[in-house]
């Protein structure tokens, strides 16, 4: 159960003999940054995983019985987490401010499912209940779920004849159903 919803980064040496490089450790360093950054996670927090409470970024040894990842870059961890979180920078971003207010993970968004990325004037990030949007010109965000977020993304997203969103999907005219307004249209 210690690999469900985690992501390893393997440094291949015993670092109980030898030291491990900077080239190695900036390598590391740039691959969390870019994970944990586009799926919305706090460097520096703690966390209970299968019933032990780590550190976000965590070492082999500090879930399985193991020496890994040796005493050199055992000792290196309070580094890196330091070194990760300035390779963020600011991974609070509207998109993530946005799915933050409306409950984040325990929210109706749930999970990032594919990490924040550009799209056609602006970004998006995909999670597990739905879309939020966030449009450059603006830095506003719109926010699409269920059978219209699908909608959308079938058409083409802002690149199809709707365009941009103009407003987060709201309930509709009639029980059960909801609408998202577009530059061009709506569903």
């Amino acid at each position: 159960s210690w690999n469900t919803n985690t992501v390893g980064v393997s440094v291949m040496m015993n670092s109980s003999t030898a030291a491990q490089t900077d080239a190695a450790m900036s390598s590391v360093t740039k691959v969390l940054a870019w994970k944990l950054a586009g799926n919305y996670r706090d460097p520096a927090a703690k966390l209970t995983l299968a019933g032990k409470y780590i550190n976000r970024i965590a070492r082999h040894g500090d879930v399985m019985s193991t020496a890994c990842p040796g005493t050199n870059i055992t000792a290196y961890m309070p580094t890196l987490r330091t070194r990760v979180a300035s390779a963020m920078g600011n991974w609070q971003t509207p998109i993530y401010q946005a799915w933050a207010a409306q409950g984040g993970e325990g929210g109706v968004f749930g999970s990032p499912h594919v990490m924040e990325r550009g799209i056609a004037g602006g970004r998006v990030t995909d999670f597990a209940g739905g879309d939020i949007y966030q449009k450059s010109s603006t830095n506003a965000t719109f926010a699409l779920t269920g059978s219209v977020a699908a909608r959308y993304e079938s058409l083409g997203r802002t690149t199809s004849w709707l365009g941009w969103p103009t407003g987060s999907q709201e309930p509709g005219a009639s029980t059960g159903l909801s609408v998202a307004r577009f530059a061009n249209g709506r569903i």
